[in-house]
């Protein structure tokens, strides 16, 4: 299977990688990134300030009259937390529990201050007023209301009295600070856990590692990515919180569906057949990593810009495609 990195320009992955990845970066390299790293510093400057505020009292912070569950990570791009905000509000729907998913709704065109994805009967947004992520929610989710917003207590206060919620679901919350929280789970991709363990921009972290005190529950995912590093990420998770559990969370694909009838295919099928996965999501590696798990299908790095469609490239119709 060949794989398109959207963007991906070769320069460009390689200083994705060398910013943002693990690994220790050349002597010229990091000294021609010193500029980002004063910058991370006035970052973790303005995020000590923001959070300080509401654990001082300068800003209010507000409580729903229900059960407010936040998934969220402490890093930039993709851990997983969609997936985990699938699987804990059908959980809380199984124990027969009336389910909201709130959501900021990045994407959304226009930036909506309150909007209705789904009351749970199916997206009454398109993907493109709603915004990806939270349009996958209300395709994934029925019976389970979602709404965006930035106003967080907003689009709560409303679920509560227009869907009578009892637990509402925060899709990246642990840095929404003016909403008291029940449960803070916190995501950390096991196979890029920190970077290089500076904060944005020079890094990938959103806040410092000691904002792990905060989690009352960490989930590590793409576990199977990082099995032999899993004992010494869990021992410097435990530097920083040593009382709450930690959990492990793996990705597994069952099959793709096809776009046009929705039916499954079964990726043993696909293994003698040529197809293309399209990725444009914030780790594109995890994906063809997932894919190609198991040898069921092998993968072939192309990287070019985002030009959709592709020049060149034939029809989703005409190949097997999978898109990220």
């Amino acid at each position: 299977m060949q794989t398109i990195f959207m963007g991906g320009l070769r320069w460009r992955q390689t200083l994705y990688t060398s910013m943002w990845g693990a690994q220790v970066p050349s002597v010229w390299l990091q000294a021609g990134l010193a500029p980002l790293w004063l910058a991370s510093q006035c970052y973790r400057g303005l995020a000590r300030g923001h959070l300080a505020s509401y654990t001082w009292g300068v800003r209010r912070r507000r409580q729903l009259p229900c059960a407010v569950v936040s998934i969220g990570n402490l890093t930039l791009g993709g851990t997983g937390k969609t997936p985990l905000t699938m699987w804990v509000a059908r959980w809380y729907q199984q124990q027969g529990w009336r389910v909201a998913v709130l959501s900021r709704g990045y994407g959304a065109r226009p930036a909506a201050r309150l909007g209705v994805v789904s009351s749970g009967h199916g997206p009454v947004l398109d993907w493109q007023a709603a915004g990806d992520e939270p349009y996958l929610l209300a395709c994934s989710l029925p019976g389970v209301p979602v709404l965006i917003g930035k106003d967080r207590y907003r689009t709560g206060r409303y679920a509560y009295e227009q869907f009578g919620a009892h637990v509402l679901i925060l899709d990246d919350g642990f840095q929404h600070h003016a909403l008291q929280r029940d449960l803070d789970i916190v995501l950390i991709d096991a196979s890029n856990p920190f970077g290089p363990g500076a904060l944005f921009p020079r890094g990938i972290l959103r806040e410092p590692l000691r904002a792990l005190r905060r989690a009352h529950a960490i989930v590590l995912t793409r576990v199977e990515m990082a099995t032999e590093t899993l004992p010494t990420l869990c021992r410097h998770i435990r530097q920083w919180n040593s009382q709450q559990p930690i959990y492990r969370m793996a990705t597994v694909v069952e099959a793709l569906h096809q776009q046009d009838t929705h039916r499954a295919v079964e990726l043993a099928a696909l293994r003698q057949r040529r197809g293309v996965a399209f990725v444009g999501i914030g780790n594109p590696q995890a994906f063809v990593s997932t894919l190609t798990s198991g040898r069921r299908i092998s993968s072939r790095p192309k990287k070019m810009p985002y030009v959709w469609p592709p020049p060149g490239t034939p029809r989703c119709h005409s190949i097997p495609c999978a898109l990220a």
